[in-house]
């Protein structure tokens, strides 16, 4: 049985780092978590679906612990080649149990296409 009471201790957020983007260009999606230090979570990698839009690259932070909160941070950079007047994206993060695991997703983020027409 999982305690609720941890599970909900365990905040995630993301959010892309700009608002728009031209297509192909290289934007980050800042995925970040806070949780007790007794539990174990782990960021999508690079073998996730992220379409339609295509990975490039993770960084990752070292974690930092105070007070038993431990807190996480990854910013994927990503590229968007849709042509769809917006493009949402929200992020798992897996908590490993003994014998399960939990799912917790970001917040949907948008980013819509910073379109360049000719004249």
């Amino acid at each position: 049985m999982i305690n609720s009471s941890l599970a909900q201790q365990v905040e995630i957020s993301g959010y892309f780092t700009q608002d728009s983007a031209r297509l192909g260009e290289r934007v980050g999606f800042v995925l970040k978590a806070k949780y007790p230090e007794t539990s174990q979570l782990l960021f999508p990698d690079s073998t996730f679906d992220f379409s339609p839009l295509v990975f490039l690259e993770k960084k990752t932070f070292i974690s930092n612990t105070v007070d038993g909160i431990t807190q996480d941070s990854a910013i994927y950079y990503l590229s968007n080649f849709s042509l769809e007047p917006s493009v949402f994206l929200a992020l798992p993060v897996y908590e490993l149990n003994r014998y399960d695991s939990l799912t917790y997703f970001t917040n949907e983020a948008e980013l819509k296409p910073n379109i360049v027409t000719g004249k």
